[in-house]
């Protein structure tokens, strides 16, 4: 009885911080089976000769608010629960610390109420699986504070205990002996597979020929579903005779299995409950979920060999984001599967739920992910992630917001998360990931040194539609083996740094690259550059694509290419900009990246410029770093606008350094791109010296003369040798009438911008893309 005795001290000492009084008037005497008496409560203290030293009691109050109830008749699940002390119930008519009620009161009010809930769900929704019902009635009543409970106005439940809420559901939660005989056994990766179509027997059965190499071990889990019963057959059979042939085999089927509902915790059940038998097998360093049409480009040696570098030590790997547009749908309106596992729906009836942590986050994240054991053994204890489990079992389409929102949430895992599942998969508009096939295998390069995907879906390797076979056997040839590279090929470029310096050196001048954007979305204007260049006999160009086809063509042209993936479809969908140009703009740094590594000085440009005079060595040794101003018709405002559709890297560490940091910004967010970056460290970076163009453009200094030589040096162009958008496009009065000095236009004009061009005689192509002569000598001083 201390204990409460003390907490209450407590509360009267913070009631200045409006921590709620508890008059001593109000509190109900002790009975033998008082919710408060010690022989009730799981709560242990250490007794200690002063109750009034303040800083003891704002800890003990802090530490001995919960308080763990068992003894639930029809909640039984909720046995070994934590619940709040503090919280006012409505039906007490104060809190439990305030009324001291008898236990079995305090048990009764909750399985009453529960009971009521289920019996109006059942009445209401006749298809609901009563199991389900009967589970989301229990957790209602103990969260208290949803509108068909109406029993507080803050969470009552403070945590669940595992065993006892889940064990019905997911026995694998509880800890078991190893049944594989002798010795444990360890293994470098362990893989969940977790399949349901019968029509994919046959995939299923080549993938884990090429997953049991004896490096994994894989566990296999059939859904459940009566439908799913001849695949679970014929996959049981086809692992025991496969076991009877090879005792070293370690291919298992799941000994809990669940019926699998799209949008339904059934998913994530199934998942944990898979990752923790696995847990319990035996001993792997990481743990892989996979379905029956994803397909390893590595072995597994190969995988735990780069997963086992320094930077990836201890990491986990899950594409996750934040997204809130849809989060009323998915977490705070019940969601239950019907008893015939055809569905999931919202009963409007049940209102909505409460988010059960203030301090928490939500994310969604795509459902494939590379784990270590240290997390699959943390969803398995960690109160937190247990009781938010119990949250999001009734929650809509779980199995793409639980991992993430645990783990980002939890300190446990900071620094431990990297944002890539190592999977590619591409989804062309639709709601599914695209079919790959022969294609495709530029996505993939060989050799790369840290290889940016392990794994590819959708994989179909028996088509024959998009070349799916020649694609497996080119996987097998060009990536299940440890050889060194070879001769040098023009698709290496984009891999091997010595690629692209071997093929770069053939085409450099003064050992200069112009690099050039090219990607279907903005054909022609590229071309228009291109054709440009043409005019002035400019030829150490070096093109870098997002776009498959593209890349291709140039392939087939001899032209050396750089081709970059693309930004993953999550930062598409946060960017507030055009999705195309900011998977540009966001690769852009890395493709710079590359050709300084190589050895060359760049000029980079986006692909809606124009050339009008060679503008490749113009630029002096007074600066590492050259970039367009934007400033519009504003130019004696300050501060300059870096513009980062025009730019030249001086060959050199100072350039990388900058570079490097560039990246380092945009990593920071997936909404900022590099012109965002670029911004931001010319504001704010003390190691960065920034100064004007020769030309006389602004009222006053804006940079001290002398700059730091230890610093990276940043010098804006001459807005009128290297005109912006904002200047072209908008202020044409600002370009005097005696000026027409132009090396480079940065268009970047609105939708008309072919008709803009053409009139300043300054369109170059037809509609296929075509050089065509100028009809015009571009005349700027007509603008005027």
């Amino acid at each position: 009885m201390k204990k409460w005795v003390r907490l209450l001290l407590v509360l009267f000492m913070k009631s200045a911080v409006n921590i709620p009084v508890i008059p001593h008037s109000n509190l109900i005497p002790f009975s033998p089976n008082s919710l408060l008496n010690d022989a009730y409560l799981d709560i242990k203290m250490e007794e200690k000769a002063s109750y009034f030293e303040e800083q003891d009691l704002f800890e003990f109050a802090e530490q001995n608010r919960y308080f763990r109830v068992s003894g639930f008749k029809f909640c039984k699940m909720l046995d070994k629960s934590e619940f709040d002390a503090l919280v006012p119930i409505k039906d007490l008519e104060g809190s439990v610390a305030e009324k001291n009620p008898d236990l079995n009161l305090f048990i009764n009010m909750i399985d009453s109420k529960a009971y009521d809930i289920f019996q109006a769900l059942l009445r209401a929704f006749h298809m609901a699986s009563v199991k389900e019902v009967k589970r989301v009635s229990c957790y209602l009543a103990a969260e208290g504070q949803s509108t068909v409970a109406n029993l507080t106005q803050s969470s009552l439940l403070h945590h669940v205990d595992p065993i006892n809420y889940f064990k019905d559901i997911i026995p694998s939660i509880a800890p078991e002996r190893s049944y594989l005989p002798g010795p444990r056994r360890k293994f470098k990766i362990a893989y969940l597979l977790m399949v349901h179509d019968i029509k994919g027997f046959e995939q299923i059965t080549l993938l884990l020929d090429i997953l049991d190499d004896g490096d994994a071990i894989t566990l296999i889990h059939v859904d459940a579903r009566e439908k799913c019963e001849k695949l679970y057959k014929k996959l049981d059979k086809w692992v025991s005779d496969r076991s009877d042939k090879n005792p070293e085999s370690a291919i298992f089927m799941a000994r809990n299995r669940f019926h699998n509902i799209w949008g339904h915790i059934s998913l994530v059940f199934t998942q944990l409950a898979g990752f923790w038998e696995l847990l319990d097998l035996a001993d792997w360093d990481y743990i892989i979920n996979l379905s029956n049409y994803d397909w390893p480009i590595k072995r597994n040696a190969q995988i735990h060999k780069l997963l086992s570098q320094e930077k990836y030590k201890n990491k986990n790997f899950i594409e996750y984001w934040s997204e809130t547009s849809d989060l009323a749908e998915r977490f705070y309106r019940v969601h239950l599967g019907e008893e015939d596992y055809s569905s999931v729906y919202h009963p409007a009836e049940l209102g909505v739920v409460t988010w059960p942590f203030n301090h928490w986050r939500a994310y969604k994240h795509h459902q494939w992910m590379i784990l270590t054991p240290e997390a699959v053994k943390f969803f398995r204890s960690d109160p937190h992630a247990i009781t938010f489990l119990a949250f999001a079992e009734h929650t809509y389409i779980p199995d793409e917001s639980y991992i993430a929102t645990v783990m980002v949430n939890s300190p446990q895992f900071f620094g431990k998360i990297l944002n890539n599942n190592k999977r590619y998969l591409r989804f062309n508009g639709g709601s599914h990931p695209a079919w790959l096939g022969y294609k495709d295998r530029y996505l993939f390069p060989t050799f790369e040194e840290d290889p940016s995907f392990y794994f590819i879906r959708k994989m179909n390797a028996l088509g024959t539609i998009f070349g799916e076979h020649k694609l497996i056997e080119w996987i097998s040839e060009n990536h299940y083996i440890d050889e060194k590279p070879g001769k040098c090929t023009l698709e290496q470029i984009s891999v091997r740094i010595e690629c692209l310096k071997e093929f770069g050196e053939k085409i450099a001048e003064k050992n200069q690259l112009v690099v050039v954007p090219f990607n279907s979305q903005y054909f022609l204007t590229t071309a228009n550059l291109i054709c440009s260049f043409s005019k002035l006999g400019i030829n150490n160009i070096i093109y870098w694509t997002l776009d498959l086809d593209i890349y291709e063509s140039l392939l087939a042209q001899k032209k050396a290419a750089i081709l970059i993936p693309g930004l993953n479809p999550i930062e598409l969908a946060e960017s507030p900009k055009s999705p195309d140009l900011k998977r540009i703009m966001r690769a852009k740094p890395k493709v710079i990246k590359m050709i300084l590594d190589a050895g060359f000085s760049v000029w980079y440009l986006d692909s809606d410029t124009v050339a009008l005079k060679d503008f490749r060595f113009i630029t002096d040794n007074s600066a590492d770093v050259f970039i367009a101003l934007d400033n519009g018709n504003h130019l004696s405002n300050l501060p300059p606008v870096p513009s980062a559709g025009i730019m030249h890297f001086r060959q050199g560490k100072a350039s990388l350094d900058f570079i490097d940091m560039v990246q380092q910004e945009v990593d920071k967010s997936s909404i900022l791109d590099d012109e965002d970056a670029i911004r931001r460290l010319l504001s704010r970076q003390t190691s960065i010296s920034v100064s004007l163009p020769d030309r006389k453009l602004y009222s006053r200094d804006l940079f001290s003369e002398s700059l730091d030589p230890n610093s990276i040096h940043v010098k804006y162009l001459d807005p009128f040798s290297f005109m912006s958008s904002k200047i072209f496009i908008n202020a044409p009065l600002q370009i005097p009438k005696d000026f027409d000095d132009f090396y480079l236009i940065h268009t970047h004009s609105p939708s008309n911008n072919q008709d803009v061009l053409v009139g300043y005689g300054l369109w170059l192509v037809d509609k296929r893309g075509t050089c065509v002569k100028s009809p015009t000598k571009p005349d700027f001083r007509s603008i005027n």
